[in-house]
């Protein structure tokens, strides 16, 4: 990744983590397509459409009920995933954490951070499920 497009994900994730949290606003998917928006100038919400406009945990289950599960919505949204070991800087990721379950967030170039309801949290690979291509390659 070059040093623009580390800049361009370090200062979202700072500039987004510390907004609190809010569904439909800055809840784990959210967090992710703003970053992912502020790379490549496209969020991956809004080519999703306004159905999936939420403000509540309800209305974001809702959401992701309609596609199966959270893999299912992302895959929606970002298309076919790759398997964990081809992640690089700037990579979507679905991981899933004890007592949390499946939550959205972006890899760095050693780790993984996500946004849950208690802040923004650093996880390893031994958590990701699936990651789609680095959103710094578009």
């Amino acid at each position: 990744m070059s040093d623009y497009g580390q800049t361009k994900i370090h200062s979202a994730l700072l500039e987004f983590a510390n907004e609190p949290f809010e569904w439909g606003k800055n809840d784990c998917i959210a967090f992710t397509a703003r970053i992912i928006e502020r790379v490549t100038h496209i969020n991956p919400m809004h080519i999703l459409g306004t159905t999936y406009e939420y403000d509540t945990e309800e209305g974001a289950q809702e959401i992701i009920d309609r596609h199966g599960d959270m893999e299912g919505l992302m895959i929606h949204a970002l298309g076919k995933p790759c398997h964990k070991w081809e992640l690089n800087a700037g990579s979507p990721i679905l991981a899933n954490i004890p007592l949390v379950g499946d939550i959205a967030g972006m890899w760095l170039s050693n780790t993984a951070i996500v946004k849950s309801k208690n802040g923004v949290v650093e996880i390893g690979m031994r958590h990701i499920k699936v990651g789609w291509l680095s959103c710094l390659k578009h």
